[in-house]
């Protein structure tokens, strides 16, 4: 079965569990629920067969969360390891049966960034050590290539200023830079998965992410604005007006609102120097 649990409705964030049987939707009640969060990382760990979640950001409050928590079929269970990472949200998580642990990867921590990479053997959590790393990378996805045998990490759609996300594999104790000849657009909060049945991974949907700020990131997807504060005090999303965003201007870089003009077809979305200048 597929566990479907968190998120964000339209009520705040949830805590509700729910399993697809490959034909229909089930709510369950679990003695124990899962917090209410999102952003959180989740992966199967299937050398103990629970569903590892991580992090995320508390309904409410928002404030980031360093827990781990793990679902046996039945119930939800916090866990207590020894060590674990800095609370976090937006973490890439996927299963490496390899090396039969579970990964994790970047993430925003409160009021920065984190590229570290960190491994789940299934009683506790450590901090790996690659020679190379990819750039942060907030909200990107994981998945295991049987081709390679190594965890694919596409491009996420919050970067470094400067660096392309690109494509990422890792292999048990070190990233290393794929140069696929296709790749898709960058883009965070895509859901990807192994399709078992032709060996191929499957990546859809996402944000597509155009603008990173000090204070905040905004995303857009089929022209909606989404506002995202570092520091996770709020999140806020709907519609506002479609030609509306903000950006750094003047020489300390405050947030100003900015108009896009959509009109200029030609000009891709990441341009945003082409609308008129902020006021």
């Amino acid at each position: 079965q597929l566990i479907l649990v968190g998120g964000t409705t339209s009520g705040g964030a949830s805590g509700e569990t729910w399993t697809w049987d490959g034909s229909d939707w089930t709510e369950l009640s679990p003695a124990t629920p899962a917090p209410a969060l999102f952003g959180a990382g989740i992966a199967t760990d299937q050398a103990s067969g629970n569903v590892i979640l991580f992090g995320g950001g508390s309904g409410g409050s928002g404030l980031m969360r360093n827990w781990t928590w793990a679902w046996d079929g039945s119930t939800w269970t916090e866990l207590s390891p020894a060590t674990s990472p800095p609370a976090r949200f937006g973490a890439s998580m996927g299963y490496d049966p390899t090396n039969e642990e579970v990964v994790m990867f970047s993430g925003a921590t409160s009021g920065a960034t984190s590229g570290d990479t960190w491994t789940w053997d299934g009683s506790n959590w450590t901090e790996e050590s690659p020679t190379i790393s990819p750039p942060f990378i907030g909200a990107g996805s994981m998945a295991f290539s049987p081709e390679t045998e190594t965890l694919i990490h596409p491009g996420g759609g919050v970067m470094e200023a400067g660096r392309k996300a690109g494509t990422w594999s890792w292999d048990g104790s070190d990233w290393s830079e794929l140069h696929p000849a296709t790749s898709p657009p960058a883009r965070f909060s895509a859901s990807m998965q192994l399709d078992v049945t032709s060996g191929k991974i499957l990546l859809f949907g996402g944000l597509l992410l155009f603008l990173m700020t000090k204070a905040y990131y905004v995303a857009l997807t089929n022209k909606r604005l989404i506002l995202i504060r570092t520091k996770m005090t709020f999140w806020t999303g709907g519609p506002p007006p479609e030609n509306l965003g903000v950006a750094p201007r003047g020489e300390k870089n405050e947030l100003h609102l900015v108009l896009f003009d959509f009109s200029l077809s030609s000009a891709p979305l990441d341009r945003i120097e082409a609308g008129t200048p902020g006021y």
